[in-house]
């Protein structure tokens, strides 16, 4: 069986071997262009319901997520931690806070 190629500029289609080297080279740059892609778009899925669930908690602001998350690198691993390492590792965020944050964290797993 042959798999048709569509080439810029040419109205009828190359036809190609599945065997041919130049398919296969297609198809592996195809699929890693679909990887990189789907990748991506998980890496910002996971910061937008980081950022929501974060960003319900009350006296949590755009800057404070952002501190949190470069400091923690993920809601996941902010849940595992305490409210001394939060604030000891946050600048500017305090204790009482930071054990507003365990809770709610604790609280709501997502």
């Amino acid at each position: 069986k042959r798999e048709e190629v569509f080439l810029p500029g040419r109205p009828d289609p190359v036809c190609l071997s599945r065997h041919n080297a130049g398919l296969q080279l297609l198809q592996a740059v195809r699929d890693e262009a679909h990887r990189f892609a789907l990748s991506y778009h998980h890496q910002l899925r996971r910061r937008r319901i980081a950022d929501s669930l974060l960003g319900e908690i009350e006296g949590i602001g755009p800057s404070r997520r952002k501190a949190l998350l470069r400091a923690f690198g993920s809601v996941q691993r902010l849940r595992k931690t305490t409210a001394e390492e939060i604030s000891e590792k946050v600048p500017g965020l305090g204790k009482k806070l930071a054990e507003t944050i365990v809770q709610y964290l604790r609280q709501h797993t997502t």
